[in-house]
């Protein structure tokens, strides 16, 4: 019975790629674990697909009571809210925060939402945030992951980062372009 699920969703991901053409957008998630597993993905997804795809996840999001992220807290704080007065703001350093462990600069400019963190000490942690504000927009700021305007506004983001995270054990990298990699390529 299991093989017959992963059947299905093989035929959907080929027959949902298969209408990707070579002038498609593909966005990129690649995380290289540096720890004892050494372990590496690459995951390419033509826009078209994601679009395929969205219905599927947004069920499954209504269905579990939404999107869950762990080990991250949010105590007291209203997401919404939050966005909602950065995304009125004027262009410019919005949040600076820096300590002995580390540094928190949130900016706006030019229509992007710039998140840096420098952890300092061992791990010397960094996380790039490049993210256009309808992108912002999609995920946040309706209270909920708004699956087509996330899709819309991915089409619309020009080639490049949107994600970086490096430290001692790992590095991620999201960012969009106008081609799949070649087999085999690393960045």
């Amino acid at each position: 019975m299991r093989y017959l699920g992963a059947l299905f969703m093989a035929a959907a991901l080929l027959g949902a790629a298969s209408a990707a053409s070579a002038g498609d957008r593909w966005i990129h998630i690649q995380v290289e674990d540096r720890s004892e597993t050494d372990s590496h993905v690459d995951l390419q997804v033509p826009l078209a697909l994601l679009t395929a795809l969205m219905p599927a996840v947004e069920s499954h999001v209504r269905s579990t009571g939404g999107v869950h992220l762990s080990g991250t807290s949010f105590d007291g704080v209203d997401l919404k809210t939050l966005w909602d007065g950065v995304k009125r703001a004027e262009d410019g350093e919005l949040i600076t925060v820096k300590d002995t462990d580390d540094a928190v600069r949130v900016s706006k400019k030019a229509g992007l939402v710039h998140v840096d963190v420098d952890e300092k000490g061992a791990s010397g942690s960094k996380v790039r945030l490049r993210l256009p504000v309808p992108l912002v927009e999609a995920i946040v700021g309706g209270g909920a992951v708004d699956g087509d305007a996330l899709v819309k506004a991915l089409s619309s983001v020009p080639d490049g980062d949107l994600v970086t995270v490096d430290d001692e054990d790992s590095h991620v990298r999201i960012w969009l372009d106008g081609a799949p990699a070649k087999p085999g390529r690393t960045e």
